[in-house]
């Protein structure tokens, strides 16, 4: 799985407003925070929708190397989408909206295309 892919699968994950949260990686039905590979999970923040893409629901610590090896990859080019030292700090000051418009922009940045949003 390649940084694009892992983000467009977040972007998806967090596409509707009840999927997405603020403050944790994760929530469960009743606003509790889990880890984002929980089967629980039913919202995510951005960084626990890239994790949750990244990991999918298989995590193994046979693999967590090179699972978090992705996830890191992804880090800096969220950091430097939202001028940011910490994307996390960044998503939890906007709004849905602005979040997914961050992901469409760096999406298409990646894929070397203009934004159409």
């Amino acid at each position: 799985m390649t940084p694009l892919e892992v983000l467009k699968g977040a972007r998806a994950l967090i596409s509707e407003p009840s999927r997405w949260t603020r403050y944790a990686c994760a929530r469960d039905r009743h606003g509790l925070a889990v880890f984002s590979c929980s089967e629980a999970a039913v919202c995510w923040c951005l960084d626990g929708a890239v994790r949750k893409i990244a990991y999918g629901n298989n995590w193994k610590y046979s693999d967590a190397g090179k699972q978090l090896g992705l996830v890191m990859s992804i880090r800096p080019i969220l950091n430097k989408a939202t001028n940011s030292q910490e994307f996390t700090d960044w998503q939890d000051a906007h709004t849905h909206a602005e979040v997914l418009s961050m992901l469409d922009q760096t999406i298409a940045n990646l894929e070397g295309q203009p934004c159409s949003r």
